[in-house]
């Protein structure tokens, strides 16, 4: 799915009245939020008993080696409009212990034809191409402890963003490998990365905030912004159930009009910003 999609625009009512106007934004308020508090929508399940129309193609694509897929979130289409990119976790559940390449660009009949990436990351969660094709990559956790017994040398990875041209030469780190922290300077599980068409840079965390109860050293839960150089602008957001809180702010996207769309998983909604971090709306199944 491409991050950035097209919305239409939203319809304006005008009322004559505005004693009728007023009752009626109160009462669909009530109606879009089910008339419940945030906290009691974090722990509902959401139903969606639409008809799908797409079609899953399940035998899509064919790793070099006779390679077996492992867990795979992070997947953005080329600016080409063609190719596919992807983030395998090797096979498995991490890249810890592999030296395999995670990174992969596959043509339109599933073949790879370009990879990389291998012993630079831990755990490719999310991913965003830019528009010049550059492959950015969210590596949302660090090494385990059964996995440094395994491989020491990966206490050196995870835990950041990596920009990576489109043959695989990084080109920026953002975040410290192998430390957790806040930014500038490091990240606590970065879930998702969007370049945004003007080159700024966001950034979500954490993905153990989900299953959190209270604030904590891994309930971050926040949006960070940088420019286009690596810049930090600054972070907003942090755990909790209100309009502009997160519990694991899991996936990004932009609409065409340059609003964020952030998926706040734990909460099971989905929230809208500006591009400076203002809040502007929260949806909700």
């Amino acid at each position: 799915m491409k991050k950035f999609a097209t919305c239409n625009a939203q319809a304006v009512l005008k009322a004559g009245l505005t004693g009728l106007l007023l009752s009626t934004l109160a009462t669909s308020a009530l109606a879009q939020r089910g008339a419940v508090q945030p906290e009691a929508h974090a722990g509902q399940q959401p139903i969606n008993n639409l008809p799908n129309p797409y079609e899953t193609q399940r035998s899509f694509g064919s790793l070099p080696d006779g390679r077996s897929w492992g867990s795979v979130s992070a997947v953005d289409i080329d600016p080409d409009g063609i190719h596919v990119w992807a983030g395998d976790r090797c096979g498995s559940n991490s890249c810890a212990n592999s030296d395999v390449d995670p990174i992969v660009k596959l043509d339109p009949n599933g073949r790879v034809v370009e990879s990389f990436g291998a012993n630079q990351i831990i755990w490719p969660h999310g991913m965003d191409v830019d528009a010049d094709g550059n492959v950015w990559v969210a590596d949302a956790r660090l090494a385990n402890a059964r996995e440094l017994e395994a491989n020491p040398d990966a206490a050196n990875r995870g835990n950041v963003v990596l920009k990576f041209s489109p043959t695989g030469e990084l080109l920026m780190t953002l975040g410290t490998p192998g430390e957790m922290g806040d930014p500038p300077t490091h990240f606590t599980e970065p879930n998702d990365v969007l370049v945004a068409p003007n080159g700024r840079i966001f950034v979500v965390e954490t993905h153990s905030a989900q299953f959190q109860d209270e604030p904590g050293p891994n309930a971050k839960s926040r949006l960070t912004i940088w420019e286009a150089d690596g810049t930090f602008v600054k972070s907003v957001g942090e755990w909790g159930f209100e309009d502009g809180q997160f519990r694991s702010p899991h996936s990004l996207g932009m609409d065409s009009q340059g609003r964020l769309f952030i998926a706040d998983r734990g909460n099971n909604r989905i929230q809208i910003f500006t591009q400076d971090g203002e809040h502007l709306d929260t949806w909700y199944q």
